[in-house]
């Protein structure tokens, strides 16, 4: 990587327009800091050449003038964080209303727009040679007046863009945009707002218009409630509606607002296909409600996501047993462990593991069910649940979590792969896709199962599940394989 000045970004023009090779070598040359995609020059021969340039060399108004437009055919651009000024505005409206632009995608969340800014953007959506289809203004702390100018430009015959991301209060606005008979939104993204129920109310006057051609819908972390779910479900139920993706993670719906939202996938008029309703406090009745309404004939959901929708409910606190802790593991407050090379000075007590690092918790399980997250930082871990009896003396297998019949225990290695144990019987495990270092535990006294998911961003993923009879209460366990290596149970309860 090298940093070239303003200077010497124009004495390349004239080459990188004229040469292939040069193209390319002044691709690699952006390729750490570039900040979006060119689909290339308009000479044909060189179209795939160019596809990496950062975002210094647009925004360089030294640089700007020296390029024609006609060069340029952009389709992605990302100008997200990037302190855009007015004049940066500027320079964009005045590639957005060129003929012989080709900007389809336009990023430029987590900027302060300035109303001036955002109404030269606008300028250029509303320009008949305006090809923009993808807008993301997302963080920009838009104020009435952008809204309002940005909402007008929407509204324009001309206006081709068919989804928008901001995260600024204004449902109202919103709505008129979605009644417009000008309108090409298909996809509206105003998750992160503090819309609340309220504003919820205020848009669905929009997405039950005639006019409205919307398919796609995030509401995420938005604060919706119950109240939200019967605005929706209401919404989805028109014979106006045209939505086919809905996404409310990570808001506060209960059993309730599930009822209402089955009251909606059920009608005949519902044409909604993906629901999103992760990381909401449904419960097992919650998702017993949806799977009857999935029974439903009328019913068109084909793809349904309810992470950690069932196991908040159940979520528990995890705390450490200093009584049990063996003498070379080190804590670190109430949840948090590490192997050291120094014994600590902990005193006897006959609840301790002499021989292996091992601890078990404070909490003891039994009769209902319960879920908890383990978190670690090396490349082995073992994670397990075993009754208080488990044998704390000596260097036999009966000390080890997995290898007896008072414990269960996952496995998990980088290097080695994973398996589970129980009665020092070995199952191999396929490697999960992810390699997060954090694993969910699921435990039901009841049905006698405990599952293990490992838990990233993306996805959650089943390891295993054991099928079995508990004679006991049950505690979470846990060996520490590497030095230094710190494994966290997570904190649930105030997530």
């Amino acid at each position: 990587m090298c940093n070239t000045s303003s200077e010497g970004y124009r004495r390349l023009l004239p080459v990188v327009k004229t040469s292939r090779r040069a193209m390319q070598v002044f691709s690699t040359l952006h390729y750490y800091h570039h900040y979006y995609t060119l689909n290339g020059l308009s000479f044909k021969p060189m179209l795939h050449s160019m596809r990496k340039i950062s975002r210094q060399f647009l925004l360089n108004q030294d640089c700007l003038p020296a390029i024609s437009l006609k060069y340029f055919i952009f389709v992605f651009c990302s100008l997200a964080g990037a302190n855009l000024t007015d004049e940066s505005c500027k320079t964009l409206a005045s590639i957005l209303k060129s003929s012989n632009s080709h900007v389809t995608e336009l990023y430029l969340g987590f900027n302060n727009l300035g109303d001036f800014g955002v109404n030269l953007i606008c300028d250029g959506l509303s320009d008949p040679h305006c090809k923009l289809e993808k807008l993301n203004l997302s963080h920009n702390k838009l104020r009435n007046i952008g809204m309002k100018m940005l909402c007008d430009s929407l509204t324009s015959p001309h206006c081709k863009l068919q989804m928008l991301s901001i995260t600024d209060q204004s449902c109202e606005l919103m709505a008129s945009v979605l009644q417009s008979a000008n309108s090409n939104l298909k996809e509206l993204d105003l998750g992160s707002n503090n819309m609340k129920d309220t504003g919820v109310k205020l848009l669905s006057r929009g997405l039950t218009s005639s006019h409205c051609k919307l398919e796609k819908l995030r509401l995420d972390r938005c604060e919706l409630t119950d109240e939200s779910c019967e605005t929706l479900a209401t919404v989805v139920q028109s014979q106006n509606s045209c939505l086919q993706k809905l996404y409310l993670s990570n808001n506060n719906i209960g059993i309730k607002g599930v009822q209402r939202l089955c009251d909606g996938l059920t009608h005949p008029n519902c044409s909604l296909g993906k629901l999103d309703l992760s990381y909401n406090n449904l419960g097992h009745s919650g998702v017993e409600l949806l799977c009857t309404g999935l029974g439903n004939p009328d019913c068109k959901l084909k793809t349904i996501s309810l992470f950690w929708s069932t196991f908040c409910a159940d979520a528990c606190d995890i705390t450490l047993d200093p009584n049990t802790v063996h003498r070379t593991l080190s804590l670190i407050g109430s949840k948090k462990v590490t192997l050291t090379r120094e014994e600590q000075p902990y005193p006897d007590h006959p609840d301790r593991f002499e021989c292996y690092a091992e601890v078990l918790s404070r909490e003891n399980f039994s009769g209902a069910r319960f879920y908890w997250e383990v978190e670690w930082t090396a490349d082995v871990v073992y994670i397990g649940v075993t009754y208080k009896s488990i044998s704390r003396k000596g260097r036999g297998s009966n000390c080890k979590l997995g290898k007896n019949n008072k414990s269960w225990h996952l496995f998990w290695s980088y290097d080695y792969g994973c398996y589970v144990s129980y009665n020092s019987k070995d199952t191999v495990v396929p490697k999960p896709p992810s390699l997060s270092r954090k694993m969910g535990v699921y435990l039901d006294c009841q049905a006698g199962t405990i599952s293990f998911y490992i838990i990233s961003p993306e996805m959650i993923y089943h390891m295993y599940t054991f099928n079995t009879t508990f004679r006991e209460p049950l505690h979470a366990g846990i060996r520490v394989y590497n030095y230094n290596d710190v494994i966290t149970f997570c904190d649930l309860i105030n997530k």
